[in-house]
């Protein structure tokens, strides 16, 4: 068979399938998250050196307000998106997302924040083995069968650390132990800098030196330039 070579959305990163991002609450994983949709939305540089694919995106900011998701934008150095499509109202949900999809097509990237928020619209229990299982099985199936990527957010234990790997995720661990990718991002209260820690299934897993802009924007400590508000979205 003629396979094709994997056609990423963020090279060395995202490809196409489910990704777990995980984190501390406060780590400053909502503003990577926004930071991923708005740079493959515009196929810009992520984290300052990784040119992404252009796709739409569907961004559920599950735990958002309008207000939040536009102080955040506008922090960013953005006052318009294209081709970003979020959702601050709870509207999707696993029993409409594939509807939802059907209708826009265009859709490439969908990032749900979070994991917790999602399912508890079909009232699973965090912590049930089989009952996340079928859930992330099905989001799974769903990224596979469109060869879409669906990036789902987490958090970790309290005390977790790089070496912890996927017993340092929250919960139940099926959702970890579906996805294709795994990034773990680490970050001290305060700090300017932290660890992403990455493991998967067709990636080299590897511990990423991060830090971050005061507007929240991250950015690999070897990047080849530091990202400025806009910068990163140049096609806006």
């Amino acid at each position: 068979m003629d396979i094709p070579e994997i056609d990423w959305y963020v090279p060395g990163l995202i490809t196409p399938g489910l990704t777990l991002i995980a984190g501390q609450s406060g780590a400053g994983k909502s503003w990577l998250l926004l930071q991923l949709g708005l740079t493959v939305s515009a196929g810009g540089i992520f984290v300052g050196n990784l040119r992404c694919r252009k796709a739409d995106v569907l961004y559920l900011a599950l735990e958002d307000h309008d207000w939040r998701i536009k102080r955040r934008l506008l922090k960013l150095g953005v006052n318009l998106t294209r081709n970003l499509y979020i959702d601050t109202a709870n509207y999707v949900k696993p029993q409409n997302i594939n509807a939802i999809l059907d209708e826009a097509p265009s859709v490439e990237m969908v990032i749900i924040d979070t994991w917790g928020r999602y399912i508890a619209n079909e009232n699973i229990e965090g912590n049930d083995y089989n009952q996340n299982t079928k859930a992330a099985g099905e989001l799974h199936d769903i990224a596979k069968k469109r060869n879409i990527s669906i990036v789902a957010c987490t958090h970790t234990r309290k005390g977790a650390k790089v070496e912890d790997g996927i017993d340092g995720v929250m919960g139940s661990k099926a959702l970890a132990a579906v996805s294709d990718t795994i990034l773990m991002l680490f970050r001290q209260m305060e700090a300017y800098d932290g660890k992403l820690y990455v493991m998967g299934r067709d990636i080299e897993e590897r511990t990423i030196e991060m830090e971050r802009t005061e507007n929240w924007l991250w950015y690999y400590r070897n990047a080849e330039s530091v990202p400025t508000p806009l910068e990163e979205f140049n096609d806006f």
